[in-house]
């Protein structure tokens, strides 16, 4: 009678122990699935962070073809939305080239850029377009080449009459009334000798 009160103790034991461990394993399945609702929701509330952040960066747009218009005498330039992007101020233009466009206000020549912003002053008597990122100018009788910044890069002497756009890495230049080539440095490159002369130009 004793050993089968012991049998019965026993497996009431076994029972309790059973129970308890499974009701651990439940409780500890639920945190890990709370956990993972909780990472998930995390990563959701990230990713909708996310896209809400992006949502704000603002699009430069890559479309900034401008058009030169004419109002009582002026010119302005406008974008293909209509959008003035530069007053009318300006007495002549030029088309754009290399990102410049050559605008001459009050008789001085300075260039504009294609945000409609005059990135170069005028004030040079007469100018080219831009072109290879170098520009031709002349100042008080004395013809010079600009970068794109505006800073004199060749500086010539006053027998230049007259000189013309570079084209793969040469310029033209005229010399007591005949013709040579100059490169990017202001060097002689091709002796005056020329009764005319041309660009440069790809076949």
């Amino acid at each position: 009678m004793e050993l089968k009160s012991n049998i019965k103790l026993l497996l009431l034991v076994i029972s309790i122990v059973s129970l308890a461990c499974s009701a651990n394993v439940s409780a500890e399945n639920l945190a890990a699935q709370q956990e993972v609702i909780n990472i998930n929701s995390d990563s959701d509330k990230s990713k909708t962070n996310l896209a809400q952040e992006a949502s704000l960066i603002p699009q430069k747009g890559i479309d900034i073809v401008l058009s030169q218009v004419k109002i009582d005498g002026k010119w302005g330039f406008i974008n293909k939305s209509g959008k003035l992007l530069s007053m009318y101020q300006f007495d002549e233009v030029f088309p754009f080239s290399n990102g410049l466009s050559a605008v001459n206000q009050e008789g001085k020549w300075g260039f504009l850029s294609t945000e409609g912003k005059v990135t170069i002053l005028p004030q040079f008597d007469e100018v080219h377009s831009f072109n290879e990122d170098l520009a031709v100018v002349k100042s008080n009788n004395i013809w010079c080449v600009i970068n794109m910044d505006g800073k004199v890069v060749i500086q010539l002497w006053r027998g230049v009459s007259k000189l013309s756009d570079f084209s793969k890495g040469l310029a033209a230049v005229k010399i007591d009334g005949k013709w040579g080539y100059m490169n990017k440095d202001g060097k002689l490159v091709i002796q005056p000798s020329f009764n005319d002369a041309g660009l440069f130009l790809v076949k």
